[in-house]
């Protein structure tokens, strides 16, 4: 079996299982030029997803900081998640994966240094 089939097959399970009606919610936020472009709509699905999870995890993260009494770290984790969650509106309204992206890798970096200093 060669890799590229290997590589296909590992997923297959869960692009089986994976609700359809996800796909749609998604689809919402690519803009004209992502549905042209396979590779580009890839990277915007993967921007998205990872605003959304980020989004999740950050707010159950948040609940832990809460949890231990660390209201500084409450606050910044999420202001952090809030951006994750604005970050597919935001690729939508500058029509920029690459935006999308940065400002992703942005988020975290800044989150990151401010639960440094805390």
């Amino acid at each position: 079996m060669s890799a590229d089939l290997a590589r296909k097959d590992m997923f297959r399970w869960w692009r089986q299982r994976r609700s359809p009606r996800s796909r749609p919610v998604i689809e919402r936020f690519l803009f004209e030029q992502c549905l042209i472009d396979p590779e580009l709509g890839r990277r915007a699905r993967l921007a998205t997803w990872f605003g959304f999870l980020g989004f999740f995890f950050g707010m159950l993260y948040a609940v832990f900081y809460v949890a231990i009494h660390h209201v500084w770290g409450a606050a910044i984790v999420t202001l952090c998640s809030v951006g994750f969650a604005i970050t597919p509106f935001l690729m939508r309204a500058f029509r920029s994966v690459s935006f999308a992206g940065n400002f992703l890798a942005a988020l975290m970096t800044v989150g990151f240094t401010a639960l440094c200093y805390v």
